[in-house]
């Protein structure tokens, strides 16, 4: 094969997408193990019960339930945020919508993260932010 021919293509593939104007928006996901702090497992109970206690402060609704009719991932309509348990009832993740200005994702996720760690709290439990 042409040398020639190799960078060109290697050029239109990799380099020249890079070119195209881009929406300057930004989005964040942030996966956060739970722990209980007594060294026990989790009871996924505590979790399913935050969770309904997070859809029903923010308007959040159904996005994925389990076999068993848990739901394990939740969203809203206005910034497209989701809070979903990642991979397992031990790991709680917000992926934050897509904004323009970072701190309107910030101040969002701030109010997020402050109701879960409170609510987790009255449990013993904490986001160890570690994940």
């Amino acid at each position: 094969m042409n040398e020639n021919l190799i960078k060109e293509q290697l050029y239109q593939r990799y380099i020249e997408p890079t070119k195209k104007r881009r929406n300057p928006c930004i989005g964040i996901e942030i996966e956060m193990p739970i722990l209980n702090l007594d060294k026990k497992p989790v009871d996924f109970a505590v979790i399913h019960k935050i969770t309904a206690n997070f859809m029903e402060k923010y308007q959040f609704h159904i996005l994925g339930e389990d076999e068993e009719g848990n739901i394990y991932s939740i969203t809203e309509e206005i910034h497209g945020d989701i809070l979903s348990c990642d991979c397992s009832y031990n790991n709680l993740e917000l992926s934050m919508g897509k904004e323009k200005d970072l701190f309107e994702i910030w101040n969002r996720f701030k109010e997020y993260y402050s109701f879960l760690q409170k609510q987790l709290g009255q449990y013993h439990y904490t986001l160890t932010g570690m994940g």
